[in-house]
């Protein structure tokens, strides 16, 4: 059987200080400082004095001293008594105390019983605020002394980490179950995943579904906007066929914005008795390739044209122009 001396006993309830505290307050002894001041320097003949004063229980004020002084509060000598002292007891006995009086309230004052349980609520609440220095002594009797205040800041703890900027970043984005490649349309091969990286990805699949991709996309990738046509253009690519045409960077203005919709003019190169007019075709000009004078336009044809524009490439120069409003 465990031997209950070595458990520390706790005799003076909330009542018997709150009425020792008030009965201390009528002779205008309020705080620890009006307390000291009221003792002074001579200990053993300042307290005959208050305790005969005041008519309080010597005992009592000599077991609160010793407590006190065990506690060392030197900086807290602007505190309440009653706020003080109530910091002795163990938050067990406290709530336990405070519990009985709410109770007891609650069930025989009616009129006024919430302005009542305040105060034996917040001795209580206080408590788990305020405790005495040597809160982790006995871990057996203080055990729920720690769970009162460890589980607040958990609680805390948990809330800043879900409101954290990381957290933040970490949300939910479209990325690919499997390799795109460039210029086709995206149909089910996406998913809804968590990314802590992808800041300006897509977040939703209607978004992307039946665009087409502008570079090769690999599998997991969370899809941003710069790597797909728009919803406009996607769905006039219907039935077109991608070609490269060749064409001089002097033959299209740099100002163009890619990927448009734009007039491709095949021109030929030698003008004789044989040779046709300038051939123009409708296009989506999805980007420009390479360097120097000589590059290649990637562009989308309709399925009818591309015939005819990929026979004219070895005749023909190729210009990019806007088309008429």
């Amino acid at each position: 059987m465990e031997d209950k001396k070595d458990e520390p006993q706790d005799p003076v309830t909330i009542e018997q200080l709150r009425d020792f505290a008030a009965t201390l307050k009528g002779f205008g002894i309020d705080t620890l400082d009006d307390l000291r001041l009221s003792i002074c320097k001579d200990f053993k003949t300042g307290i005959e004095r208050v305790t005969c004063r005041t008519e309080t229980s010597k005992p009592l004020l000599m077991a609160l001293l010793i407590t006190e002084a065990r506690d060392d509060a030197a900086r807290k000598g602007k505190r309440r008594l009653i706020h003080y002292w109530s910091g002795f007891k163990s938050f067990r006995s406290v709530y336990a105390l405070s519990k009985t009086e709410v109770r007891e309230i609650w069930n025989t004052n009616r009129a006024s019983r919430w302005r009542e349980i305040r105060e034996p609520i917040g001795i209580a609440f206080r408590r788990w605020l305020a405790g005495p220095k040597g809160f982790f002594i006995n871990w057996r009797t203080h055990w729920l002394d720690a769970l009162v205040i460890v589980l607040p800041l958990t609680l805390v703890l948990l809330l800043l980490l879900q409101t954290n900027p990381f957290n933040k970043n970490r949300l939910h984005y479209v990325t690919t179950t499997a390799p795109v490649p460039a210029f086709h349309k995206i149909s089910d091969q996406v998913e809804i995943k968590t990314s802590p990286i992808a800041r300006s990805a897509f977040t939703a699949i209607s978004e992307v579904r039946n665009r087409y991709t502008l570079a090769d996309i690999p599998a997991g990738a969370p899809l941003q906007s710069t790597q797909l046509l728009s919803p406009e253009l996607s769905a006039k690519m219907q039935g077109r066929k991608i070609l490269s045409v060749p064409i001089k960077a002097s033959n299209y203005s740099p100002t163009l914005t890619l990927p448009n919709q734009l007039i491709l003019v095949l021109s030929p190169r030698n003008w004789d008795s044989t040779a046709t007019s300038s051939i123009p075709f409708d296009a989506i000009v999805l980007r420009i390739e390479g360097s120097g004078e000589t590059r290649s336009a990637i562009v989308a044809l309709p399925g009818d044209q591309f015939d005819a524009a990929a026979s004219k490439l070895g005749s023909h120069d190729a210009f990019l122009t806007e088309a008429v409003p």
